[in-house]
């Protein structure tokens, strides 16, 4: 390079360096996005196990809110006159079906027990539910950071790779057919 005659000349010379640190920065971005996914995920399996229990109480949660909404309904559809709505809501729930005896005519009173037992039920979950709530923010809280640290760290290597490559371009020469070089845009 400090033997070329003329500007064009040096950076002509400077290419296979230029070349080289290119090849090179690819590379290291390259193991650096994939050191950042491996860790993403490692500590993604790692806020999962530590969540699991909360997930799978609020799954149970949610699962025993659906069945007490279906409850309900089958109870305010058989109210309301629609056939096999009480046999399906002793299939559905034992509980009930104790307080609701195959082969008879429910009471008007056991209707309303039956009502308070599901209602009570709902109450409960709900009550459950909001006391995990904080928990669940947490979890939720913890996905956020991680997402966005991942999202930051991904951002970093990109704009260091443009970087990288609009540097390796700066010192490219092009050269037009008349053999005379002149300098990329």
């Amino acid at each position: 390079m400090r033997a070329a005659k003329s500007f064009l000349g040096a950076v002509g010379a400077a290419q296979p360096i230029v070349s080289a640190a290119l090849a090179l920065g690819n590379s290291t971005y390259d193991a650096v996005s994939e050191r950042i996914d491996v860790a993403a995920a490692d500590i993604g399996r790692r806020v999962e196990a530590e969540y699991a229990p909360l997930k799978e109480q609020i799954a149970t949660l949610e699962a025993l809110q659906l069945r007490g909404v279906r409850s309900y309904t089958l109870l305010r559809r058989h109210r309301l006159g629609e056939a096999g709505m009480l046999d399906t809501l002793r299939a559905l729930d034992p509980e009930l079906a104790e307080l609701l005896p195959q082969g008879k005519r429910a009471p008007a009173r056991a209707l309303d027990t039956a009502e308070q037992v599901i209602l009570g039920r709902l109450v409960t979950t709900r009550s459950l539910r909001e006391q995990l709530q904080p928990d669940r923010d947490a979890y939720r809280a913890q996905q956020l950071e991680l997402d966005q640290l991942r999202l930051q760290a991904r951002d970093s290597v990109r704009l260091g790779r443009i970087t990288l490559i609009l540097w390796a371009r700066s010192h490219q020469i092009s050269r037009p057919a008349s053999g005379s070089p002149r300098r990329s845009t």
